[in-house]
């Protein structure tokens, strides 16, 4: 048995999780967002569910582009939710919280790719 693998399955536990969540996120706003799409309403859950769910299914494989496309995710949330409700605190928080807090998960996962 190889000593350096306990030390490898170790350091893949923050990726798994940091991916499960933005897996999550990413089937819930898929889920959301393309019955949103079929009232007539914004494209834009649907569109960044889409961009999680890639971003998470590479994240699984250990590519640093799943972290990369996730943060696009971010910068894009950030830009439509500014866009939507403009600098007012209560809106714009809740719109960014959940996603905020997601990507402090993901940042601190990114070292163990």
């Amino acid at each position: 048995m190889n000593k350096s693998q306990p030390a490898a399955t170790v350091s893949r536990w923050p990726i798994w999780i940091a991916a499960l969540g933005v897996l999550v996120f990413g089937l819930l706003f898929m889920a959301g967002g393309g019955y949103l799409a079929t009232l007539g309403g914004s494209l834009y859950f649907l569109l960044a569910g889409t961009g999680m769910l890639i971003a998470s299914v590479l994240m699984f494989k250990r590519r640093v582009m799943g972290v990369w496309l996730f943060a696009v995710v971010m910068v894009a949330s950030i830009v439509w939710s500014l866009l939507d409700v403009g600098l007012v605190f209560w809106p714009l928080i809740s719109r960014l919280f959940a996603l905020g807090v997601l990507s402090l998960v993901v940042a601190l996962a990114y070292p163990t790719l």
